[in-house]
């Protein structure tokens, strides 16, 4: 899936008319697709899991495994949010369409452009920035799930569950998305960093 609004537009000639391209096109939706389509599927019935079965006594961490799996889907949100922003319905939006039109006759024109675009492009920064938070906190409390001490913990680590048709220990369920989404993060945050240092 592709963002509808925050794209390159075939219509604009960037090129002759010196226009920006929106910044971090690539990491959006790439951060958009990772939660959308494989977080939801494949986080969701184990975080319920460890929830209900490991922590039902660990308060604090049971607190803190689900506010991170909260924030990556509000981060999924703000992500929606922003598309939207930029569609014809919405201010910026109707903005956005009059002005792509007329970059290439009035100079005024592309200098509110130019703004438009830049402010977008912080909006977004800011939500990639709060994702990749959002991932490595998620991360780091599975770290910690995995390593809880007390025996009944232990117990359910090494039981078997079935998760997305497979049946296993849960804690290498747990280990198995833990080191897809550290893949995840290292190539997100390559191109994350390529993003921000081109244009």
């Amino acid at each position: 899936y592709a963002l509808e609004y925050y794209r390159n537009y075939s219509s604009i000639d960037y090129e002759k008319t010196g226009a920006p391209f929106f910044k971090y096109i690539q990491s959006i939706n790439l951060l958009y697709n990772y939660i959308r389509n494989f977080l939801y599927l494949n986080f969701h019935d184990l975080v319920q899991i460890i929830i209900k079965n490991v922590l039902g006594s660990n308060r604090s961490l049971k607190e803190r495994l689900e506010r991170a799996y909260a924030c990556l889907e509000e981060t999924e949100e703000a992500i929606r949010r922003l598309d939207l922003s930029m569609s014809p319905d919405s201010e910026d939006g109707k903005l956005f369409q009059r002005l792509r039109y007329s970059l290439g006759t009035d100079p005024g024109h592309h200098k509110i452009f130019m703004g438009l675009v830049v402010q977008k492009d912080q909006d977004v920064k800011g939500i990639l920035d709060q994702g990749l938070e959002n991932l490595n906190a998620l991360a780091k409390v599975l770290e910690e799930v995995e390593g809880i001490t007390t025996s009944e913990g232990k117990i359910q680590l090494s039981t078997h569950y079935m998760i997305q048709g497979q049946s296993d220990k849960l804690c290498r369920h747990i280990d198995a998305r833990r080191e897809h989404m550290d893949r995840f993060r290292g190539f997100f945050q390559q191109i994350y960093k390529h993003e921000k240092t081109s244009h």
